[in-house]
């Protein structure tokens, strides 16, 4: 049994890869990028032959990273910027060709009001249900478009509407850091990719089902006290995120 388990793993090794974006623009792109390597230098005219599934699948998927979508963008990206070392990772260059020229993000519309502590909010905030809390939503934009869709709520005691009238950029976390009160100590985070609702999809402009990068968190007080809870959802592409893990070396774990 662990020779078969040990053999599928195997297969699986060796037949699934890591992609981003869609899998048929990002194989487009790694064939434009592999053709560029074998002419050795600049492509004057790109040919692109696919399959009529290939074709389908992918004419009119988005690119991670632009506002645009299809093959024909993915093959003249994956000419002109592809890596063809990175296989179906080959469009990430684009990625982090916008981080280099920085977007300039800008907050949408804000939306403040007023909400009832639910089961799942009660126990996430640690308060009562039907605890009157404060709900704060907005949509983050860069290169014009939404790219972004960020909740927070909070006890009103922490933060009142009257506060956010000026100076809120976007960031509770900023804006609470540079208040000072209360102290911050942590945050813990879920991070998922799950697939946009019709409510969401509408405010980032994509379409229903489209893969969006959901963090759940929980933020403390120095106090150890649950502050803010929030769930923000991130269009892939546009930001990149680093995972610090704190290891101490101190705990031991009984098995």
């Amino acid at each position: 049994m662990r020779e078969c388990e040990e053999y599928i793993v195997e297969i699986l090794r060796r037949e699934v890869v890591p992609a981003l974006g869609c899998t048929e623009p990002a194989a487009v792109a790694l064939a434009a990028a592999n053709a560029r390597r074998a002419a050795g230098g600049e492509p004057e005219e790109i040919k692109v032959l696919v399959s009529s599934n290939i074709y389908k699948n992918g004419i009119a998927v988005g690119i991670p990273g632009i506002d645009r979508a299809g093959i024909d963008v993915a093959a003249a990206l994956g000419a002109a910027s592809g890596q063809a070392d990175r296989g179906l990772e080959v469009l990430e260059s684009i990625e982090r060709l916008a981080n280099r020229i920085g977007l300039a993000v800008r907050m949408g519309e804000l939306v403040i009001s007023e909400t009832m502590a639910n089961p799942e909010i009660s126990e996430r905030l640690q308060v009562e249900e039907g605890t009157r809390l404060t709900n704060i939503a907005r949509v983050i934009y860069a290169d014009d478009r939404p790219v972004a869709y960020l909740v927070d709520i909070l006890p009103p005691n922490i933060l009142a509407e009257s506060e956010l009238q000026s100076g809120f950029n976007g960031s509770v976390v900023d804006f609470l850091i540079q208040r000072g009160n209360p102290g911050l100590s942590k945050s813990f985070t879920d991070i998922q990719a799950v697939a946009a609702e019709s409510s969401i999809a509408r405010l980032l402009e994509i379409q229903r089902g489209d893969v969006l990068l959901l963090f759940t968190a929980r933020l403390y007080s120095d106090m150890g006290e649950i502050i803010d809870f929030s769930y923000s959802y991130f269009l892939p592409g546009y930001f990149r995120f680093h995972v610090v893990r704190n290891v101490d070396t101190h705990v031991a774990y009984n098995v």
